[in-house]
């Protein structure tokens, strides 16, 4: 008796429902919450009834019983007092909680997407500054000069990293649908090829172009846009045959203008679950532990800034990331 004394005042103000039941589910006590949500008086009642039909007596340690109740979903999570022949049982409103989080979790998004955005922005100041540094030095060596290539690399570096930096806040700017895309004159022919140089250059796998036959190659889009979507769609492809230790075998790119409509099309050997398929370029998904989705994400999100479309097929032995838009 004096457990439950104690248990009550410490129960009564909590803003999670609490009930007190005995060995024959008779209900002894409810704090507040619970009063406040029953509106009933259900003191002596079997708290059976209370549960559902699933709720097994004496229940098994630290059950979980759900059900709907006033047209709210409830949890009752029953757990045996220590040294007793009662239990006690902890109600949750799992809409509110359901509700709670996802309010949490889209500030907390908002607050990330602030932060990041300031990272970048940030960042653009001190790059800047060691890009000119480094032509500075690079301009007052001599030729000759075996340090100089390690300036050139480093060069290289930051002006890769610039270039991030301004994807990722044009990817952004698109992603809020605030994003003016910079379309001209293109030849598609060459910014494959320059994809397939960089691409080969870091990885194992080979690429074989594969312009489609009676296709023009002059377009209209934005290169650095086009870049990323190409890039990550290659990317994608690799990491998909690594995993699937397919490693002999290319990646191959078909690509295109045909009727006034861009064609890439980047195919690599192996397979893909219809699951992934279907969710590859909805936000935040990812099949990877410790990845983001970012990749994928970019891909479509650049093809929707050029007003066109992005799927994945199942081929013969293949999986196809297909890109269209008007250019």
């Amino acid at each position: 008796m004096e457990k439950i004394e104690f248990l009550k005042g410490l129960y009564e103000a909590s803003a999670e429902g609490v009930i007190i039941v005995d060995a024959r589910a008779t209900i002894l006590w409810t704090n507040k919450t619970v009063r406040d949500f029953t509106r009933a008086e259900i003191e002596g009642q079997n708290a059976l009834t209370l549960l559902n039909q699933e709720a097994k007596w004496p229940p098994v340690t630290d059950q979980s019983v759900r059900r709907t109740f006033q047209g709210v979903t409830i949890e009752y999570i029953i757990t045996p007092l220590p040294d007793s022949s009662d239990y006690i049982i902890s109600v949750r409103n799992l809409d509110d909680a359901n509700g709670i989080k996802k309010e949490m979790k889209v500030k907390m998004e908002a607050e990330i997407e602030k932060i990041m955005g300031q990272f970048v922005h940030d960042l653009f100041t001190p790059l800047t500054a060691v890009m000119g540094f480094l032509q500075i030095i690079e301009e007052d060596m001599e030729s000759e000069d075996p340090k100089k290539e390690f300036v050139e690399a480093a060069l290289k570096a930051a002006n890769k990293l610039l270039k991030s930096r301004n994807n990722f806040l044009a990817l952004s700017r698109i992603a809020k649908g605030d994003h003016r895309i910079k379309r001209e004159k293109l030849n598609l022919f060459k910014i494959i090829q320059e994809n397939k140089k960089n691409f080969e250059a870091s990885n194992s796998f080979k690429i074989s172009q594969r312009p489609i036959i009676g296709a023009q190659f002059e377009i209209m889009a934005d290169n650095d846009l086009l870049d990323i979507a190409i890039g990550n769609a290659l990317k994608n492809a690799a990491e998909a045959m690594h995993e699937q230790k397919i490693l002999d075998e290319k990646i191959i790119i078909n690509f295109g203008k045909i009727d006034e409509m861009v064609i890439i099309s980047i195919v690599n050997p192996g397979e893909i679950p219809e699951e992934v398929r279907e969710k590859l370029f909805k936000e935040n998904f990812t099949t990877k532990a410790n990845g983001n989705g970012l990749g994928a994400r970019a891909i479509g999100l650049v093809a929707k800034a050029h007003d066109g479309n992005v799927v994945v097929n199942r081929l013969e032995d293949a999986v196809e990331i297909k890109i269209t838009f008007p250019g």
